[in-house]
């Protein structure tokens, strides 16, 4: 897991105390940047009033633009349109959607963060006022999973950044919320099986950071998978509209994988969009 640089998150903090913040923007601008860069998140990856497109029935909702979207790739500026092209490939790489307040206009409810993480498909959302943070992981079948309600008080912060070191080293001593923990075991699904808590929030946050750099380059794609068991093997054939996959498991061990595509669609525009996807899932350096 790459390490925090406490320095300079304490140094984005202090200077943000130094200001008299009156206004939202001030928000954004002297506090959400800076920290969210000395958090790791890379300012490439950054979308500033980014527009979300939505509909009420039948009738599309005027465009409203989000304040922050972190996306998994740097190209999102070619995809501001209202196209659903475009809006295809927002919803495959948001990541994380941050919303301002002025301070003390932090809402109970983050309902315009909710709205935007709803049509962007991001997997988190925050709404920061500069003193309060509400962080939600974003639940697909039931109530979204609320992770982060704090303060960022400089003696907080500090605790709360103590807590993230001990995350690296000692278990017994995980400060994460049962909640929290719950939902990565969910989230990484097989992946997760026989691994201690901290063995699991550490190949999460892996994860989660390559796709921030964009190291893991295979596609989030949805598909049937069907599973075949014989004593000690196991087989698992993934199919969809544009590629197919067939993993072979011995004694929980990698025997073998085979991957392979069809691409039929009926107008050129769209064959070269999915053969774009294929050939992500084909250069990708790890699944």
């Amino acid at each position: 897991m790459k390490a925090y640089d406490k320095t300079l998150i304490q140094s984005v903090i202090d200077k943000y105390r130094l200001s008299e913040i009156q206004s939202e923007s001030e928000v954004r601008s002297k506090f959400i940047v800076g920290l969210s860069e000395a958090l790791g998140y890379p300012s490439q990856l950054r979308g500033e009033e980014f527009p979300v497109y939505g509909c009420a029935g039948s009738e599309r909702l005027r465009a409203k633009n989000a304040e922050f979207i972190f996306f998994t790739e740097s190209s999102f500026g070619r995809y501001r349109g209202n196209t659903q092209n475009s809006k295809r490939w927002v919803q495959e790489h948001s990541l994380l959607v941050i919303e301002a307040k002025k301070p003390g206009k932090l809402s109970e409810d983050p309902g315009q963060a909710r709205f935007y993480t709803m049509w962007t498909r991001a997997v988190a959302y925050i709404e920061t006022d500069g003193e309060d943070f509400k962080g939600f992981f974003v639940n697909p079948v039931s109530a979204d999973e609320e992770v982060i309600d704090a303060k960022s008080s400089l003696p907080q912060y500090e605790a709360i950044d103590d807590g993230v070191c001990q995350i690296i080293t000692e278990d017994s001593e995980l400060m994460l919320p049962k909640e929290t923990i719950s939902y990565i075991r969910e989230c990484m699904g097989k992946n997760a099986e026989k691994l201690t808590n901290i063995q699991l929030v550490s190949r999460f946050l892996n994860t989660t950071e390559c796709m921030l750099q964009n190291d893991m380059l295979f596609p989030l794609t949805d598909g049937k998978i069907t599973e075949f068991y014989w004593n000690d093997i196991a087989r698992y054939i993934f199919e969809n509209e544009y590629i197919a996959i067939d993993v072979i498991y011995v004694n929980d061990r990698l025997n073998n994988f085979e991957i392979g595509y069809h691409i039929l669609d009926r107008y050129a525009s769209d064959r070269l969009e999915h053969f774009g996807l294929v050939g992500k899932c084909l250069n990708a350096d790890s699944m």
